[in-house]
């Protein structure tokens, strides 16, 4: 079981948690809520809607990186495909090459979904568990 932090917009919310329902949740609607529970320790992995909190994920991503604690922990950007912007995707992709970030997900509100988070939060946090051995 991972303990997720997991940054997002209330709509967003139930489609991202109902995909984690054997982890640990931390939930974060806005960045001071995020800052708070990133002072906390033993984040497995974050997982920070593009949309978050009036579009501070990118700043949400550079607190997260600051802290020598998360330096190695992996970052999800999740979009909700019913938000299409071309250049984001770019950026994101763009950000996985450089490894800012662990990895970009575009969701759209389905079973598909779900199955495709699970899949993410299983490999990461296996790689997380060999890092940290």
């Amino acid at each position: 079981m991972a303990r997720i932090l997991l940054a997002t917009s209330p709509s967003s919310f139930c489609l991202l948690r109902s995909a984690l329902t054997d982890h640990e949740i931390l939930e974060a609607t806005t960045y001071t809520a995020a800052q708070r529970l990133c002072a906390q320790n033993g984040i497995d992995l974050f997982m920070i809607c593009l949309m978050f909190d009036e579009s501070r994920s990118l700043e949400l991503v550079n607190l997260i990186r600051l802290d020598a604690r998360y330096k190695q922990t992996p970052i999800v950007v999740v979009r909700l495909t019913t938000t299409t912007i071309d250049f984001i995707t770019q950026i994101m992709h763009s950000m996985k090459k450089l490894h800012v970030i662990s990895d970009y997900l575009e969701l759209e509100d389905s079973l598909q979904s779900e199955l495709k988070i699970r899949d993410i939060v299983r490999e990461l946090t296996f790689v997380e568990k060999k890092i940290k051995q």
